[in-house]
């Protein structure tokens, strides 16, 4: 899930983006990997928090759509509350996020992660990255 606010700076709008995984994914490490961060899978590792939920804010320029998976102990993780899906450059399924200020974003769903390999039919869906 991926939570946006919006301030401004003196070089324009910021958007603050909170990227959330949901309590119940049993890993050891979580990444964001994205556009924001030159698809790196080390830059952005996220925090675990005390409800078991793990996350990471970003702040980067409104305006602009951001591509983005998250990293599971390695196994990319899907994000079916985004606001489109897309392609990463490597082939990898990714999702995207609008930070546009007048877009309008869905509300999010309180809802469980799930295992599949098939379409996402929950909030997360884990996917083999592609080599």
């Amino acid at each position: 899930m991926v939570l946006c606010d919006y301030y401004q700076a003196d070089s324009g709008i910021i958007a603050r983006l909170t990227f959330t995984v949901p309590a119940g994914i049993w890993v050891e490490r979580i990444s964001l990997v994205g556009e924001t961060n030159a698809w790196n899978r080390d830059s952005q590792i996220m925090a675990e928090q005390t409800d078991g939920s793990h996350s990471v804010t970003i702040e980067v320029p409104a305006g602009p759509s951001y591509r983005f998976y998250y990293l599971c102990d390695g196994v990319v993780m899907s994000d079916s509350q985004a606001d489109a899906f897309a392609i990463a450059p490597d082939g990898t399924p990714a999702f995207v996020v609008n930070t546009e200020p007048d877009a309008k974003r869905r509300a999010p769903r309180p809802s469980r992660p799930t295992a599949a390999t098939a379409p996402a039919s929950g909030p997360l869906s884990r996917q083999t990255p592609r080599s």
